[in-house]
């Protein structure tokens, strides 16, 4: 049994769901979807019911397209809610997600331990040099703005900053209950560590990738 891993499946390209109901029937292996699967419901729900058919267990969590909402439908979750409303679909297809039991996985007689986790960003990976509360500005310095900043709604926190501080000590506190001499896999759409979140065509974009909390 084996465990594979991919994100950016951005199912709103129609390519992209074609190569999605091609992959080949993986048996008991066990698939990681790490974000952004596409900007509607309907694109998670499309991946989910194809995806079940080719794995036997998915752990998933969101990256930010997924949590987009577009304006012009006014019915739309935001915010917590788009992510509750996303986890509830996961739950439906009987797939594993940040707010559920961390799962133990086997591999070769050793077992780990699976880690889906949601922590958002807050602009702290950039330049020390950039004072806290212009990280946005610097960006558009160089004429870089996330789509975030239009789709990406906080509610009910007032910025998506307070919501990746709540986001972070819910799942610190979560980690620090695993038990000790079990090697833990942290699943997340966003690089756990601020090199790692480098993005060299567009340097200064890595603002929108991740947090130092992490």
């Amino acid at each position: 049994m084996s465990l594979y891993a991919i994100s950016d499946l951005h199912l709103a390209n129609k390519v992209n769901q074609n190569a999605l109901i091609d992959l080949p029937d993986y048996g008991d292996d066990w698939l990681v979807l790490a974000g952004d699967i596409g900007e509607t419901d309907e694109h998670l729900k499309f991946a989910l019911s194809v995806l079940n058919l080719k794995f036997a267990k998915i752990i998933w969590t969101p990256g930010n397209h997924d949590l987009w909402t577009f304006p012009l439908n006014s019915n739309s979750f935001k915010g917590n809610e788009k992510y509750k409303k996303l986890v509830s679909i996961c739950h439906e297809y009987g797939v594993f997600t940040p707010e559920d039991k961390y799962l133990n996985f086997n591999h070769e007689g050793k077992n780990y331990c699976l880690a889906p986790i949601m922590t958002l960003y807050d602009y702290s990976y950039k330049p020390n040099v950039v004072k806290k509360g212009k990280e946005i500005e610097w960006a558009a310095e160089s004429g870089v703005i996330c789509a975030d900043e239009d789709l990406l709604f906080s509610d009910p926190y007032k910025t998506v900053t307070e919501w990746c501080n709540v986001r972070c000590f819910y799942t610190e506190k979560r980690l620090n209950a695993i038990q000790k001499d079990i090697p833990i896999i942290i699943i997340n759409h966003y690089p756990l560590l601020k090199e790692l979140g480098k993005i060299y065509t567009f340097p200064r974009f890595p603002i929108w990738c991740g947090t130092t909390h992490t």
